[in-house]
């Protein structure tokens, strides 16, 4: 019986793009930098980072099947490119890790790209070698960052209106050199302590840091994996569907995407196109999107909606799908500009994108080609839109059921006779379903936590949409802040789902959520001085002098001014 076994960052990282590849029928690199530096702290906390899974082939049985092998890239930006040369007898293809892999690999061998107005950045990822003693309001607790490749292999960042310190070191010079030496080691973090007088305090931390962190590299066998040696294409799509059928968003269209283009070739460039297209305006639409919208259009029973029935992507929806492609797209693109009208400029205004899934299908279904500006027809449908696609992204409607939910509407839709978006009907419809409900109650609102995936869109309503999701400058970012902050409510004893409550939360800047921090309610209140009562005016903060005690009521009178100001 076939095991597990285990490998070092390194010489993982070391075969990739030379024997190790990726298969056909994986998706694009997607994560973000976010998810990168979670992944490098689990790594130096020590934390499981799951398995993966390797497809072993030689070179015989690749050419034989016409298996396509595709690079790992080495930056966010670019794009998987074909292996057209294969000088090795053997092959390993991942199929499940890629994104965890090409995190490392762009970490460790590549670079980070990122868009400054028409500027081009280079950023390459550090570890702050003075971090690991306590845990962030994140659950991070060893900071690691994408910074400018130009700050070179060590960077001293100090605030000066905090003791905080901070020292950067670029991971590749961990990576690339035999840092892990103690002599060799301790030269290197003597250079950087000799610097600044400020390190001498901090040699010991440095060291152990810098230590750790290249033994994680190096020497302890962080990658468990299981060698796949199937030679029957259609047996390892199975094995691929059934080991990444744990509810993360692939489930199982992008795996199931190599079927496609066995009877339709271009499937893989138009559904780029396309999805490239629909995501200009920081949207995350993927091939799993398309596909489920595709499914629902020609569906004739919940059942035939449903990812995990392999049958449901026969030759028959294939052909449906490239058949009306134009009008999909037209469909897909109309629906998504539509967006903008809504004030929903983000996708983080956006917790559900299955529910533009019937909007898209009435468009195909009554082949609409524009709404126009000048047409009171189409202003009346608009404004039955927004306030339907509100009502379904806050109630939640396509959480749990969500085929069920989605057939429901497109039953509403086929039944219809009027000529304008059937938002009544829908509601009707989604109403038969058990504990489903488009009806928006004031409690509903209170399950709404910190950085929920509704919680963005509510506080926009709640603020008028009057937050810049897309600013020019990063610092002015829109992110979620305790007003009572975290530490103050943790200290006093208020329980997690209080002090996550939503009431308990406001939209600011990027910079201001970094300067106030920690600072209790009081004091960040009286040093707004003149300034206070406007910005507890634009925050919805009833205007009194709240102590931690008095927790319980601030959260219901602020709950009364954010409703007061609700609206959709």
């Amino acid at each position: 019986m076939k095991e597990y076994k285990r490998e070092t960052i390194q010489k993982t990282v070391e075969e990739i793009n030379k024997s190790m590849f990726l298969p056909d029928i994986q998706r694009p690199f997607v994560w973000e930098e976010e998810k990168i530096y979670k992944l490098f702290d689990s790594l130096m906390r020590g934390y499981p980072i799951s398995t993966f899974l390797y497809w072993d082939l030689t070179r015989a049985q690749i050419e034989e099947s016409n298996i396509k092998m595709y690079k790992f890239v080495e930056s966010n930006n670019k794009e998987s490119e074909q292996v057209t040369n294969k000088d090795r007898e053997k092959y390993s293809l991942v199929l499940d890790g890629q994104q965890r892999l090409t995190s490392m690999y762009i970490s460790l061998k590549g670079t980070w790209i990122e868009k400054v107005r028409k500027n081009t950045l280079v950023k390459e990822l550090y570890f702050n070698v003075l971090s690991g003693d306590v845990e962030d309001e994140d659950g991070i607790q060893f900071e690691f960052c994408f910074l400018p490749k130009e700050y070179g292999s060590v960077r001293l960042e100090q605030d000066k209106a905090s003791p905080e310190v901070k020292l950067w070191v670029n991971i590749k010079k961990v990576y690339e050199t035999d840092i892990g030496q103690a002599q060799k080691r301790k030269l290197f973090v003597k250079s950087i302590v000799e610097t600044n007088q400020i390190l001498k305090d901090f040699e010991d931390k440095i060291d152990e840091n810098i230590d750790n962190f290249d033994d994680v590299l190096k020497d302890a066998g962080m990658i468990n994996y299981f060698p796949e040696d199937e030679d029957s294409y259609s047996k390892v799509l199975d094995i691929f569907v059934r080991t990444n059928a744990g509810g993360t968003r692939l489930s199982y269209s992008d795996l199931l995407f190599s079927k496609i283009k066995l009877h339709w070739e271009q499937a893989r460039e138009e559904f780029k196109d396309l999805i490239d297209d629909v995501n200009k305006n920081n949207f995350e639409f993927d091939t799993d999107f398309i596909l489920k919208a595709s499914l629902v259009f020609f569906s004739t029973n919940t059942e035939e909606i449903r990812f995990n029935n392999i049958n449901n992507l026969n030759e028959n929806l294939i052909s449906s799908v490239r058949d009306n492609w134009p009008q999909i797209v037209n469909s897909v693109k109309l629906t998504v500009d539509s967006l903008s009208r809504f004030m929903i400029t983000d996708k983080k205004m956006l917790p559900s994108y299955n529910a533009l899934i019937p909007i898209m299908y009435w468009v195909f279904k009554n082949n609409k080609r524009t709404y126009r500006d000048d047409s009171d027809v189409d202003g009346e449908e608009l404004a039955k839109i927004r306030i339907w696609l509100t009502k379904a992204l806050l109630s939640g409607i396509f959480g749990g059921q969500s085929d069920t939910a989605l057939y429901k509407c497109k039953e509403a839709i086929d039944s219809s006779t009027i000529n304008i978006f059937p938002a009544e009907m829908i509601q009707e419809k989604i109403q038969e379903m058990k504990n489903k409900s488009m009806e928006i109650r004031d409690d509903k609102f209170d399950q709404f936590q910190y950085r929920s995936k509704e919680s963005h869109l509510f506080l926009a309503l709640c603020y008028r949409f009057a937050i810049n999701f897309n600013p020019i400058m990063k610092g002015n970012v829109p992110e979620q802040d305790h007003i009572f902050s975290k530490f103050e409510l943790e200290a006093a004893g208020v329980p997690d789902d209080k002090i996550n409550c939503i009431y308990n939360i406001r939209f600011v800047t990027q910079t201001d959520n970094r300067k106030k921090s920690k600072t209790p309610f009081l004091e960040w209140a009286n040093d707004l001085k003149t300034n206070k009562d406007l910005v507890f005016k634009v925050h919805n903060i009833p205007n009194r002098n709240w102590k931690v005690e008095d927790f319980e009521t601030f959260l219901q009178e602020r709950k009364k001014l954010l409703l007061a100001n609700l609206q959709y």
